[in-house]
């Protein structure tokens, strides 16, 4: 049986007999074996020095019986395996990286050593430049380049790379996304720099679909400098870029054109979303008849209506015929039509949609009245699902009015004679 003497001179001394140690003033916890280990792990030498990823070194040193982990280079990467074999010695199977640091750790604490190990393989902190799209050059500087093999960003192998000497390579990156820069050589493979993707990017647009004249909004990044923009392959009429050279949006204005992907292209490489969805407008009196083109030649011919549910297939009923040819045929289109799109398909190829929207402009030369339909263009009064459009005048209205939406040119109005209502529903 063991006999402890403890004697307080300032700080705890502990002696203990037969295999005992003296350990000091230490914070001691585990009592199970004996013996108390209370000391962090020592590092003397690895052996040998310079090695690469599966090859065997031996870590010297002491207190190493309660090895965690060990651990190589700058960004501590875990070796593939070790061994405990003493006190003073632990067997370690080395990693695909990690030059000059080694690091050893115990449930007491952990102990780095610097300058004592080289890895032989590709060694490298950064690269220049950090930003870069499809096509750009960037050198990686660093040590053991000589033998590299492959380079890649975001796990996708480079475009190219050329080894300047034994301490750089430039390489053009590929298509890849942002994400980290690997380059592997013979005896391991190193992780250390990141590459931010600087080719332009689209990640939403408002609204999807659209028509000539209508304005729509990419949002996305890298798009500052655009030398065209097309929908489904057609030049836009215009476009424009808001805000800063990493997150912005290029307002655009459709032009005619057809469904399919928006492009991007400029200097700093091409982008495309899709599926953009580019409608016809159709302008309509209510009431009115009106037929609708496929557009393309085919042998089979199948129209389709959508009310706001999704597509289905129509057929000679109601005010359509037609419904199997080139030409669809609406009779007097009643306005609670309004918005419900139409399409075709061509040999199992649908052409772009046309929308009914129904419209009733003021053209006046009968008074002022707001009530007589020969001031108006479709000959009638507007109605809940009509769009009005008065470009100028000063109209009357002396009745309750009830219209979807009202717009007025510059200088124009509208009155509205005590007791009666205008409204607009939209």
């Amino acid at each position: 049986m063991k006999r402890v003497l403890l004697f307080f001179v300032g700080s705890i001394l502990l002696f203990s007999f037969g295999s005992s140690k003296l350990i000091g003033d230490k914070n001691f916890s585990d009592l199970s074996t004996g013996d108390f280990l209370f000391e962090p792990p020592v590092l003397y030498n690895v052996t040998p020095s310079i090695a690469g990823e599966g090859d065997t070194v031996l870590l010297t040193g002491k207190f190493l019986t309660g090895t965690t982990g060990v651990f190589f280079g700058d960004v501590d990467t875990p070796a593939h395996s070790f061994r405990v074999l003493s006190d003073t010695t632990v067997e370690v199977i080395v990693p695909q990286q990690g030059t000059n640091k080694l690091k050893i750790s115990t449930s007491l604490g952990s102990t780095t050593m610097y300058n004592n190990f080289t890895h032989k393989g590709p060694n490298f902190t950064n690269a220049t430049p950090i930003f870069g799209g499809t096509g750009s050059s960037h050198v990686l500087t660093g040590s053991n380049m000589s033998s590299v093999s492959e380079v890649k960003v975001s796990g996708v192998p480079v475009i190219s790379f050329t080894i300047l000497n034994p301490n750089q390579i430039r390489f053009i990156k590929n298509t890849a996304p942002s994400g980290p820069v690997s380059v592997k050589n013979p005896y391991g493979t190193t992780v250390a720099a990141y590459i931010t993707d600087s080719d332009p990017r689209i990640d939403s647009i408002k609204p999807i679909s659209g028509t000539q004249g209508d304005t729509i909004i990419a949002y996305g990044r890298f798009m500052y400098d655009p030398a065209a923009v097309t929908v489904g392959g057609t030049n836009v009429t215009k476009f424009w870029v808001i805000g800063p050279t990493y997150d912005n949006k290029v307002f655009f204005i459709l032009g005619s054109g057809s469904s399919g992907t928006v492009t991007f292209s400029g200097p700093s490489g091409t982008r495309s979303f899709g599926d953009f969805i580019y409608f016809k407008k159709v302008l309509l009196c209510p009431g009115a008849s009106i037929a609708l083109p496929a557009g393309k030649t085919g042998s089979t011919y199948g129209w389709q209506v959508n009310k706001g549910n999704g597509f289905e297939a129509i057929g000679d009923t109601g005010i359509y015929s037609g419904t199997s040819t080139a030409t669809l045929n609406l009779n007097a289109v009643p306005s609670t039509y309004y918005g419900y799109a139409y399409r075709c398909s061509i040999d199992g190829q649908y052409n772009d949609q046309q929308r009914i929207y129904f419209r009733n402009n003021w053209v006046g030369g009968s008074g002022n009245s707001w009530e007589n339909p020969a001031n108006w263009q479709c000959g009638s009064l507007p109605e809940a699902n009509t769009d009005v459009f008065i470009p100028a005048g000063n109209i009357t209205i002396n009745s309750n009015v009830v219209c979807r939406s009202l717009r007025l040119a510059t200088g124009a109005t509208v009155t509205v004679a005590p007791g009666y209502n205008l409204t607009i529903t939209n």
